[in-house]
């Protein structure tokens, strides 16, 4: 039989109730203004390498914010010869 039959016991993170006043709010709340405040570069990973297409570069929205960038792709650009 080659599947697997022993299956490992699913193991949840702990969980915080981010109270109003508790320093878990407030990493949290301080972790998000980080992570709003700066852009990524959004890679394509070929090969086990990640880059950048050569293309035309698009900015990334968040869904329920336009206004607000996420960061930044770029497409691969096309062949001559292909066909789509």
């Amino acid at each position: 039989m080659d599947a697997v039959t022993r299956i490992p016991v699913p193991r949840n993170e702990d969980v915080h109730h981010h109270a109003a006043s508790s320093a878990e709010r407030a990493e949290l709340l301080a972790k998000l203004a980080d992570v709003s405040e700066s852009r990524i570069a959004l890679t394509c990973t070929i090969g086990g390498q990640q880059r950048m297409g050569g293309g035309e570069r698009s900015t990334v929205l968040q869904p329920h914010r336009h206004a607000h960038v996420l960061g930044e792709c770029s497409r691969w650009p096309r062949f001559p010869n292909a066909s789509t």
